[in-house]
């Protein structure tokens, strides 16, 4: 790799195209690129196809990255070496595993109308992580060469978790909904923002839960939810779950992170069945039925005819075609008189 100090008054990089007799080796983006019938570049490729910030010295930063839905696939090449090649412009179909790293990175409204503008298949996975590769000429507030990550779906954009999806917000990344945008999670698909690491939703932006997916706020992770913004858990198994030790703002020690957050995220209004949750104490169930869906929290949870001596004695039962989740923090107690009958379900975590 070559690092030209000035061109056209800029600070730039490029690279070789190294050759292994006449084929090209497909080392970087440039020149001689070569690809093999049935490779595809796009969104959730590695590389990902993107654009070229520059780098910015007055504030350490690499300008913004701005995902797209171009993608381009050798379909086949004759024996004349004639290929053909598929371009889209609104491939925006998550369909592997993928971690996305950089200082700024902007999810636009792509497709321009209501389909997504990420659409995250079921059972794959998005990590958002700070990247290992220096993006800055000075150390950080962390001691490194590497600023923290910052996905910010932008007005209008939608970001779609099909069921069973997961997104992982790690390592001091944050997560920022802009007012106009939405999040939608659907049946089963988790997202999750780790220790240090931040969910923002400003005013006027859409948090969508669905069925029963659900987003978790975990111990060390921060939680910023503004004053008019729309967060929808539609089922009684949609959820926010606030876990002990989880953090109420953005997180401080990330440059540039501001926000009018609500003090109270346990009680901000929301619409729909579901609930945003706690776990700071025990929960006692006993003499109950449950005839409908329903999800349970606590520190411990204990259930059955008789494990509180402030509530009627009497059995538990999750009656068949009931859904019911008991969530706690540390342990999950059934006592005798807790019934799962026929045709219910029920899980513990």
């Amino acid at each position: 790799m070559n690092y030209i100090k000035t061109m056209n008054l800029l600070k730039q990089e490029f690279g070789l195209i190294l050759k292994n007799g006449v084929a090209s080796l497909d080392y970087e983006m440039g020149k001689d690129i070569n690809f093999q019938v049935g490779q595809k570049i796009g969104i959730c490729s590695n590389p990902c196809l993107i654009n070229f910030p520059l780098y910015n010295t007055s504030t350490s930063k690499i300008n913004n990255f701005y995902l797209n839905g171009i993608s381009f696939k050798v379909i086949s090449q004759d024996v004349n070496g004639n290929i053909k090649v598929q371009v889209k412009f609104n491939d925006v179909d998550i369909n592997q595993n993928v971690r996305w790293a950089g200082t700024s990175i902007i999810l636009p409204d792509i497709t321009g109308n209501s389909n997504p503008d990420v659409n995250l298949l079921s059972n794959i996975t998005i990590t958002i992580d700070k990247s290992g590769t220096p993006n800055r000429h000075t150390k950080s507030a962390f001691g490194d060469f590497v600023n923290p990550t910052v996905l910010t779906c932008a007005q209008n954009s939608l970001f779609k978790m099909q069921s069973n999806s997961k997104v992982d917000v790690n390592n001091y990344s944050t997560l920022i909904l802009e007012s106009g945008s939405t999040y939608e999670v659907n049946d089963g698909a988790v997202l999750s923002i780790k220790s240090n690491s931040t969910l923002q939703v400003k005013s006027g932006a859409n948090l969508v839960v669905k069925g029963s997916g659900r987003v978790e706020i975990e111990a060390g992770a921060y939680i910023c939810l503004e004053s008019g913004a729309n967060i929808n858990l539609q089922d009684f198994l949609s959820v926010i779950n606030l876990r002990n030790g989880c953090q109420i703002g953005v997180n401080p020690s990330v440059p540039g992170l501001t926000g009018n957050c609500s003090t109270s995220p346990a009680s901000f209004t929301k619409t729909g069945n579901g609930s945003i949750n706690t776990f700071s104490t025990n929960n006692y169930i006993q003499n109950q039925t449950f005839s409908i869906n329903d999800y349970l929290t606590g520190f411990n949870i204990f259930a059955g005819t008789n494990v509180t001596t402030s509530k009627p004695q009497g059995p538990v039962f999750i009656q068949n075609g009931a859904n019911v989740v008991f969530d706690a923090d540390g342990d999950v107690i059934l006592d005798k008189g807790f019934e799962v009958q026929l045709g219910a379900g029920f899980e513990a975590k």
